[in-house]
């Protein structure tokens, strides 16, 4: 018997502990009901070169991971247009 996999959260989020954006940020994404996946830049090895990497020096760091849309700080304009689509149909 085949377990259904879960995917990943597409929204990954760079962060650091005492980053007042970056705990904004984690909220409104809770409230609007958006998976993602939190990463902080001081404890995962390679997080804070992935950062770099997108040319950013400030957190936090938003990445949609299937279009490859990113920016940094918190934009709650931006993270409300990545509201799931519930579908009526059922």
């Amino acid at each position: 018997m085949n377990t259904p996999v879960t995917p990943l959260p597409d929204v990954t989020v760079y962060s650091k502990r005492g980053c007042p954006g970056c705990q904004a940020t984690y909220t409104s994404l809770r409230r609007l009901g958006v998976p993602f996946t939190g990463i902080d830049v001081e404890e995962i090895p390679g997080a804070r070169d992935r950062v770099r990497d997108l040319e950013y020096t400030s957190l936090p760091v938003i990445v949609v991971e299937s279009t490859g849309e990113n920016w940094w700080g918190f934009r709650p304009d931006r993270l409300r247009k990545l509201v799931p689509v519930v579908s009526d149909a059922a």
